[in-house]
């Protein structure tokens, strides 16, 4: 994945979605662009340029001017921006009929703000008067604006409506919980009522007698309501009630898969299929010495490395699904010659760069997605047995390239002849120094660069949840604007949230503007060249941005998360063509199979994190743990460890031996906290 990823605009793109535009288009001001140079106004508007992008002013009118100095004057629209500053664009570059009457996001959020102040006050102090307000602040109507006002109505909702159920009615508890958990999606208070349920159950249990099968039906029904903990404790009785029970064993078997390998089962029986014929079109592309393509013949700058690391990543995530699957057999499963091959080519760092192409600048991309490719694998122990210090040494060879390349104004950018660095290279940079540090990784090492990587993204911010390409100089730039921005903000405001520096509500506004928009960045798929038209939309960072909304949508509270993933599953399964790639980017060439191994590694890569159940490493540790200890041998990585929080201490899937404790500081901060499934 050696290309540059840039800006561009975005939104769930659905038939629905798709048409609702085409008729917004068709019924705009057709009427009044064939009328010629009317200095009509309008309150709001959206322009919609031919290269896809969107452009939100007010005040639009049309004139005459000359665009550029000693030419002669042009039909021009003519508006003001979020800043108030006046912004000029050509006529000849929007859509026909592409001047559509509107309020701009900026205006819908100021009104719904304005609504919110004026109507909560007016809400009663009951849990039904609290829910109904909680569900029309979180209405769609909204544009999420009022996501975490929602959450906190339905907070003080679930708090008034407690008191007023029976605490050893189990079957009212049970649909309260299931409640609390679906519809106001509190899913840590439903696990709260959730955990009290099945104490209640094993108490009358107990009283009438325990039995295995007894023990074995509860301890099911605790692991369909994702309490880890008490399931394996209801196994454990029922063996020692019979230690031969079939049933037992096979749970507490299963049990141990799903904290293993753990995964969000309803996105994996719907993306495993789909995952798997994606890896068979990448390994029909791997070459005799392990890598993937060139990255600058396949996808335009540099070496091998980058390409290489996130198809390695791919073929890792589907050896741990194809380990799970041997769990059934009580076998092993054996490492894929590919991804063997593939770890030793990564292992050989820059010695297995290539030549092929010109090197335009730094193999940055090369040495991030080659890092965490590595330190993925090497939290399997079978891959640390038969690897151990040479990946190691390798891991901190990436590591020490990484430091090399850091910027004096702490980010990085892979033309080593352009001076400034990128928000969203940098932002991919600080998640992979964030996932490292998890895994065991080189820990001193990534925290002397994690700083400075913090500080430049926060500089490129440009307005709420919305963030520049680059130092561009003074001024209004249209490709970051909030929608030309939407694909990169989601990024950077991750990968600050990684750093626990993001805050809540630019969070929030980063991955509403992608939601909203990921139907307009659809516009430019597929099409050549690279940075296209005012906007700078790229085609070529499409699949990669829908690899970080997956990871981003999990910092939501686990109910609002499991829709928005459905919501990027959805529109990953629509993308993926016949042979199982995935593409986003085209130049001219008679090989059209040019660049699609590193878009399809995306793709998978992007399915993973929608159908894993696990934590994200990047937040913290899996719960399988960092890096595989290999016995007898130095640590090259250094001690690792976790974050200063060591994890939610709430979190429900964790098997901790004493009760659960309140959360970390940094997950109200954001009302979010971290997902698992």
């Amino acid at each position: 994945m050696s290309r540059c990823p840039g800006d561009g605009q975005g939104r769930g793109s659905t038939q629905t979605e798709d048409s609702k535009m085409s008729r917004v288009l068709s019924a705009s001001l057709s009427a009044v662009l064939a009328s010629g140079l009317l200095a009509s106004t309008a309150a709001a508007d959206l322009l919609v340029l031919k290269d896809g992008n969107i452009i939100e002013l007010t005040e639009v009118k049309i004139e005459k001017r000359s665009v550029q100095p000693g030419t002669s004057p042009v039909p021009v629209y003519v508006g003001k921006n979020e800043s108030g500053k006046p912004e000029v664009i050509a006529r000849k570059d929007v859509y026909p009929d592409g001047w559509i009457l509107g309020k701009t996001s900026w205006e819908k959020r100021k009104e719904n703000r304005e609504w919110y102040e004026k109507e909560s006050p007016k809400v009663k102090e009951t849990f039904k008067d609290q829910a109904v307000f909680a569900a029309k602040c979180a209405h769609e109507r909204m544009s999420h604006d009022l996501d975490e006002e929602a959450e906190k109505h339905y907070k003080k909702a679930y708090e008034l409506e407690l008191p007023t159920i029976a605490k050893e009615d189990d079957k009212q508890l049970e649909i309260f919980a299931k409640k609390v958990r679906d519809t106001y999606e509190l899913y840590d208070e439903a696990l709260l009522v959730f955990r009290s349920i099945i104490g209640l159950r094993k108490a009358a249990l107990v009283s009438k007698g325990p039995t295995a099968p007894g023990y074995v039906a509860l301890g099911k029904l605790a692991k369909d309501w994702e309490l880890w903990p008490e399931a394996g404790e209801c196994f454990d009785e029922a063996l020692k009630l019979d230690e031969k029970s079939t049933e037992a064993k096979k749970q507490i078997k299963e049990l141990k898969k799903d904290l293993e390998v753990p995964l969000n089962m309803p996105l994996w029986r719907a993306l495993a299929g789909p995952y798997e014929r994606g890896v068979r079109y990448v390994k029909s592309k791997q070459e005799k010495e392990g890598w993937f393509g060139g990255d600058f013949t396949e996808a335009g700058v540099h070496g091998r490395r980058g390409i290489s690391g996130v198809c390695t990543q791919a073929l890792f995530f589907d050896y741990q699904l194809q380990k799970r699957k041997a769990m059934d057999k009580d076998k092993a499963a054996d490492l894929p010659k590919e991804l063997d091959m593939a770890i030793r080519f990564l292992m050989k760092g820059e010695d297995g760069m290539g030549t092929e192409g010109r090197l335009e600048g730094d193999d940055m991309w090369g040495a991030i997605f080659a890092a965490e490719a590595l330190v993925m694998c090497a939290t399997d122990d079978y891959v640390m047995s038969k690897y151990g210090d040479e990946l190691k040494e390798a891991i901190h060879k990436h590591i020490e390239r990484l430091k090399a390349l850091q910027r004096r104004d702490g980010g990085w950018y892979y033309y080593n002849f352009v001076g400034d660095s990128s928000s969203f290279s940098t932002a991919s940079t600080l998640i992979i120094l964030e996932t490292l540090k998890n895994m065991g990784a080189e820990k001193e090492l990534c925290d002397s660069m994690v700083p400075g990587a913090v500080a430049l993204i926060k500089k490129m911010k440009q307005g709420k949840g919305t963030y520049k390409y680059m130092e561009m100089g003074s001024g209004y730039h249209a490709s970051s604007s909030p929608l030309g921005a939407s694909a990169r903000s989601p990024l950077c405001e991750f990968a600050l949230h990684c750093a626990e520096a993001s805050d809540p509500d630019d969070f929030r506004q980063a991955v509403t503007n992608w939601l909203n928009n990921v139907h307009l960045l659809k516009r430019i798929k597929g099409r050549e060249g690279t940075h296209i038209g005012k906007g700078m939309t790229a085609p070529y960072y499409f699949l990669y941005s829908h690899m970080y909304m997956a990871r981003a949508v999990k910092v939501y509270p686990k109910a609002q998360a499991q829709r928005l993933l459905r919501v990027v599953a959805g529109l990953m399964l629509n993308y993926q063509e016949p042979d199982g790639a995935w593409t986003d980017w085209k130049l001219p060439t008679d090989n059209i199979h040019k660049f699609r191994v590193s878009q399809t590694a995306l793709g998978l890569i992007t399915l993973w994190h929608l159908m894993t159940g696990d934590r994200d490493p990047a937040i913290l540790p899996l719960r399988g743990g960092g890096m595989a200890t290999n016995p007898g041998t130095v640590t090259e990585s250094g001690s690792g460890g976790k974050k200063k929080d060591d994890g939610p201490k709430s979190d429900p899937k964790d098997p901790p031996r004493e009760p659960p404790k309140d959360q970390p500081k940094n997950s109200p901060r954001l009302g979010m906290g971290p997902f698992e499934d």
